[in-house]
């Protein structure tokens, strides 16, 4: 294999690579972000015994 075929072949795997990272950190970022939005729902404060509003 010349070192130009080397070359494109390790910039190829690279950008491979990157584009995997890449999948793999917004998959990440995404479930943070579900369990980060899951947590203030569960430790909002919750109102309790609301006035009810009569409708006539």
């Amino acid at each position: 294999m010349t070192l130009f075929q080397e070359i494109l072949d390790r910039a190829r795997k690279m950008k491979q690579y990157r584009q995997q990272f890449e999948q793999d950190y917004d998959a990440s970022r995404r479930r943070v972000d579900a369990t980060r939005k899951d947590i203030d729902r569960w430790t909002a404060p919750q109102i309790r015994n609301q006035a009810r509003q009569k409708t006539t």
